[in-house]
């Protein structure tokens, strides 16, 4: 297993109620809004293509042993299940794997994070985006492979900001890009972590937590036809077949825990 985190370690430190310095201002800043860059010929980077469970582009030849259901669940050193974890594989080569992979299997999910009701502070510290796996989230396999006794997956932790992100309004700010935040010099956490204050030309603005977590730091990416997720938030999962049929798929999650996963009866 291995996670990679685009962190930024000002905000990981960040109490309640503490000013950040960490604005994203540009000199002499000026702002068009509005899908196509009305007003602006700057296109911005190309946005992730995020794949869709029905449809797998996967060609090559499937290995039958590895499509279908596997249900377990990450286990502590003396083989207690801790959090359950379900695995659908609809395609499986050399040349790619498709499916998804459930975190907390069986687990409500938290509120999606396009519910005005929610703040953000569900889906990390502060808010903070794609830092863990969310118990009752189904995430899409991005990019896999697979060959005789071995299976690798990645999934990104981002997948659950997608439609927020991609709910968002961006505004090309010149020498800033396409953001879905207007520059800010600073940010205050406020109190009770739900709200964000920024430090803008304009004055102060207050935000839910969400939209400084997905704007202000790196979940969400623009350009000028919108916004989407950003997927470099990543977990890869380096399964191993075992069991004297095949049946058991494993993979080491942290010093003294194990993902152990077999086909359901």
């Amino acid at each position: 297993m291995r996670r990679k985190l685009c962190v930024l370690a000002l905000l990981l430190i960040a109490c309640s109620g503490e000013t950040l310095d960490v604005g994203n201002d540009t000199e002499g800043a000026g702002s068009t809004t509005g899908a196509g860059g009305s007003g602006s010929t700057v296109s911005g980077p190309e946005l992730p293509d995020w794949p869709s469970v029905e449809s797998c582009p996967v060609t090559g030849e499937s290995n039958p042993a590895y499509v279908g259901i596997w249900d377990g669940a990450v286990e502590d050193f003396f083989l207690n299940p801790l959090t359950r974890v379900r695995l659908e594989i609809t395609r499986a080569s050399l040349d790619g794997v498709c499916g998804s992979l459930t975190w907390g299997f069986g687990t409500d999910p938290p509120r999606p994070l396009t519910d005005p009701n929610e703040s953000g502070t569900t889906y990390g510290q502060g808010g903070y985006p794609g830092t863990d796996l969310h118990e009752g989230v189904t995430y899409t396999i991005l990019q896999g492979a697979a060959r005789e006794d071995m299976l690798r997956i990645r999934i990104s932790q981002a997948e659950v900001w997608r439609d927020f992100c991609e709910a968002q309004e961006q505004t090309y700010y010149a020498g800033g890009g396409w953001q879905c935040i207007e520059p800010y010099s600073t940010m205050a956490i406020d109190h009770d972590a739900s709200t964000c204050t920024i430090s803008t030309p304009h004055g102060p603005v207050t935000h839910a937590i969400k939209v400084c977590s997905g704007c202000g730091f790196l979940a969400c990416t623009c350009n000028s036809s919108g916004c989407t997720a950003n997927p470099d938030f990543e977990t890869s999962f380096d399964f191993s077949l075992e069991g004297g049929n095949g049946d058991v798929l494993t993979v080491p999650w942290s010093a003294e825990q194990a993902i152990r996963l077999t086909r359901p009866e």
